[in-house]
């Protein structure tokens, strides 16, 4: 298995355009509208996890997500692994390289919006508090501390 930075990769693109996740099918769209930048900010990333080329998991490490707070960024969001790979940690391969790159970036936290409880707690995550996202959906917001782990 390997990570990489999506650069158009039609495999990759046609994966996110059936997959049966309606976040994923918004970031196809983002991507093939060439909105993806614009939305989540520049020096955005999409990182896949790759068995071959099998799209096993990705996330994207970006400035905006559905939290709208200028002051709090990086995020990492999209976060998704396929049916077939679930249940062996391969998400935390993913949000391993963007805690990295995060790092790599000078940035002293990185944080998630979701409406899960007790995932990114296993990865190192500290609960922050709730807010009403873009949607209007009330989402957990979790940091992580890229200066003392």
């Amino acid at each position: 298995m390997r990570i990489v930075v999506y650069k158009n990769e039609e495999y990759i693109h046609n994966y996110l355009e059936k997959c049966e996740w309606n976040a994923a099918h918004f970031l196809w769209e983002l991507l093939r509208d060439n909105t993806f930048y614009e939305v989540l900010g520049d020096n955005s990333k999409l990182i896949v996890l790759l068995d071959g080329e099998n799209v096993v998991s990705f996330a994207v490490y970006s400035i905006r997500d559905c939290i709208k707070d200028e002051s709090l960024f990086p995020w990492i969001g999209f976060v998704y692994t396929d049916e077939k790979y679930r249940n062996h940690r391969y998400s935390q391969k993913v949000i391993n390289y963007i805690i990295n790159l995060a790092k790599n970036d000078k940035h002293t936290n990185i944080y998630i919006a979701t409406d899960h409880i007790g995932l990114y707690e296993k990865y190192g995550f500290n609960y922050k508090e709730n807010r009403i996202d873009i949607y209007n959906e009330d989402s957990r917001i979790y940091y992580y501390d890229l200066l003392n782990k």
